[in-house]
């Protein structure tokens, strides 16, 4: 495994690095690849994003499972379509408050308590599932693909579901599930995940829910 990544630095044409599954700490020697447009770095032991900062081609950035609780770097990243950065410590999205290109934001796993200041509806997969977000905030509303899962059941005023999504995925306990698919009437999904759910349950929805559905998953994460 490698833990030292300093020859690197001398790869100044790189458009794309994969050091995932790696015991690595510090990035710095990254910061001298300014070519770089994909960076793959998940599940390693970083801390620091700040190398990063120059990297003003990067529109692909992989960096789950490590030990980061800051994203302030992430702002100077004009470019960035897709973030990965689930299973971290991140609290604070407002680095992100003015990515428009963002497209496609994996959070889950993190210490996130509001999705303020994200723009929701510029998003086509945002997944903040198993984080500690509260029911104040309405999250279920323009992105394609969402990922969501509340701390506490939602008000109607609180879940605000548009057309404009094509696929739900829901984790969380049963009767947070009910109330959100209940909001699905009107609909056309095309896919629909469910985690922690009984399946003889959803079915009496599949009149309104899944007529125009065409992939169905159910996520085992041994607790059914």
């Amino acid at each position: 495994m490698l833990v030292d990544i300093s020859p690197l630095s001398r790869l100044t044409n790189l458009k794309q690095l994969n050091i995932t599954c790696n015991q690595i700490v510090d990035i710095s020697p990254i910061q001298y690849l300014t070519n770089l447009q994909r960076l793959s770095m998940s599940h390693n032991a970083i801390t620091d994003l700040s190398p990063l900062k120059n990297l003003q081609n990067l529109t692909k950035l992989l960096c789950s499972s490590n030990q980061i609780h800051q994203i302030t770097v992430l702002h100077y990243l004009s470019n960035l379509e897709y973030l990965a950065i689930d299973n971290n410590f991140i609290s604070d999205l407002f680095p992100l408050r003015s990515k428009s290109l963002l497209k496609y934001l994996y959070l889950s796993n993190n210490q996130i308590y509001t999705l303020y200041p994200l723009q929701i509806h510029q998003f086509i997969n945002l997944d903040v599932s198993s984080n500690k977000i509260l029911s104040k905030d309405s999250v279920l509303c323009e992105s394609n693909k969402l990922v969501f899962s509340p701390q506490k059941e939602l008000s109607d005023s609180e879940i605000n579901i548009s057309k404009a999504i094509g696929a739900v995925l829901l984790s969380n306990r049963l009767k947070y599930q009910i109330q959100i698919i209940n909001k699905t009437q009107k609909l056309d999904l095309k896919f629909i995940g469910l985690r922690k759910y009984i399946k003889e349950q959803i079915w009496r929805y599949s009149d309104f829910v899944f007529r125009k559905t065409q992939f169905i998953e159910f996520y085992d994460e041994g607790n059914q």
